[in-house]
């Protein structure tokens, strides 16, 4: 006789944390058999309504699905329900008997519904009670086999670039905190720039690994090709039930029990770009002091630990400390670049001129194009702060010396002594028209120091500046 039941294999189950899920199918939601007996056919029609799937619904929420990956409604709790019906007639009298159930389906769990086979010649036909397995080890006419899997989702250009040490699956939708278990029958397969015609499994420790929490070079830990040559990969989640045993009619129009295979099912195929490691910042970051205690046309430059690569671009971003809050906030006008294709001799110098203030970078390296808002930013830490400093300002004191030996002689002086940013020269002009008239600049006769002579009575005002044009503003 024929039992129909629901078989689950029990693994294991977990209190979600805001992730999202789908339903992976293999079989039809809806099925009608024929099961030769020893005393008549045998028809069996079964249903399964599936909740919390997102539309369109057959009943209220509930849905029949077929082979394939199907969205959970993000808002769902674990474990999701599910109704079975079940009809059968044992001797095509037109007469059907139902059976109503339910079903619980949790996460990284198998569950498959279908008929026990047993020894042909017996009586008693119809539905029996749900049981549960632990094992897949008799011979069962499986009709529809489900499964709860992470939702992963492609990441963003940006997002997709890994270097070998680099998780497979590291922005944040495609984080899972669920403990890591082994599934049966779901394998993780990849296939690199270098083998593109032939899918390969994970290795077999990490192959059934879910949610997956490993690197790309565990991924491509048993390649014999050097590392180095790849530049891409690409994976894919693999259902792949085990047969089902079932009738089928031969060649001869007789029902016979034989193998029959459940569809494979295939998620989206997921790739990412491997580089090497961003370059490593070198600090501390070197700083260029203003021009002028009172200008802002400060700089930085950043010295990295190797150049760009062919085809790689660095991406900066400047923030600047917020004078009330003491935290760093990005600077609005100017404070992003974001395509930087070549460094000099493994440096970048900040092209913007910058007040005299306190900063943090961020940066990364990429390829193609790069959004300023996109969220692989807030995954960065920024370098530790650097100040640029202000320029000492230039200021002098003058002392006059009124010495003369005659009235009508001009030999007095007035010596001038002048302050500012170490090794820079100096200049002074005067005037004695009250600031009307200044000769022209004449470079100090010292370093610092220099003496203005032959001067008459009278009053004069004096200018002082340094070889970089700043003026001391007293």
């Amino acid at each position: 006789m024929k039992k129909i039941i629901i078989l689950t294999v029990l693994l294991y189950s977990f209190l979600g944390y805001g992730q999202e899920y789908t339903l992976w199918l293999s079989g039809k939601g809806t099925h009608d058999i024929i099961i030769p007996t020893s005393q008549a056919p045998y028809r069996s029609i079964r249903r399964i309504y599936y909740k919390s799937l997102t539309p369109p619904y057959l009943v209220n929420d509930e849905a029949i699905r077929d082979t394939g990956i199907h969205d959970i409604q993000s808002n769902s709790s674990f474990p999701l329900k599910a109704r079975y019906e079940l009809s059968y007639t044992p001797n095509f009298n037109g007469v059907f008997e139902t059976k109503i159930g339910s079903i619980n389906l949790k996460k990284f769990e198998s569950v498959f519904v279908g008929c026990e086979l047993e020894e042909a010649g017996k009586t008693g036909f119809g539905p029996s009670e749900i049981r549960h397995y632990t094992n897949y080890n008799y011979p069962v006419h499986i009709f529809q086999w489900a499964i709860v899997l992470p939702k992963y989702v492609q990441p963003s250009i940006i997002n997709s670039e890994r270097t070998l040490t680099d998780k497979l699956f590291i922005s944040q939708e495609n984080i899972f905190t669920d403990p890591v278990i082994d599934v049966p029958y779901v394998k993780w397969q990849y296939q690199t720039n270098l083998t593109t015609f032939f899918w390969k499994d994970f290795p077999p420790s990490i192959q059934n690994k879910f949610p997956m929490n490993h690197t790309i070079e565990d991924i491509l830990v048993d390649e014999m090709t050097p590392l180095k040559d790849i530049k891409t990969i690409r994976v894919r989640m693999v259902l792949s039930p085990p047969p089902s045993r079932g009738y089928k009619k031969n060649f001869l129009g007789f029902y016979e029990e034989q193998d029959i295979m459940m569809p494979v099912v295939y998620s989206e195929i997921f790739k990412f770009n491997i580089f090497d490691a961003s370059p490593q910042l070198q600090e501390p970051v070197v700083t260029q002091k203003t021009s002028c205690n009172y200008n802002k046309d400060g700089s930085f430059t950043l010295n990295f630990n190797r150049d760009l690569n062919l085809g790689e671009s660095l991406a900066i971003t400047l923030y600047i400390q917020n004078s009330i809050t003491g935290e760093y906030d990005i600077i609005a006008d100017g404070g992003q670049i974001l395509n930087i294709s070549s460094l000099q001799n493994k440096s970048y110098t900040w092209p913007n001129p910058l007040p005299a203030d306190s900063y943090v970078v961020k940066y990364q390296s990429h390829s193609g194009s790069l959004s300023g808002t996109d969220a692989s930013w807030n995954s960065l830490e920024p370098s530790n702060p650097f100040v640029i400093a202000k320029a000492a300002s230039v200021d002098f004191s003058a002392t006059s010396h009124s010495d003369e030996s005659c009235y009508d002689t001009n030999d007095g002086y007035i010596e001038i002594q002048a302050t500012g940013e170490a090794s820079r020269t100096y200049f002074y002009q005067y005037s004695i028209d009250g600031g009307v008239n200044y000769i022209n600049w004449l470079p100090f006769s010292n370093a610092n120091k220099t003496i203005l002579s032959g001067l008459g009575k009278g009053n004069y005002k004096i200018k002082v500046k340094d070889n970089k044009g700043c003026l001391a503003r007293n």
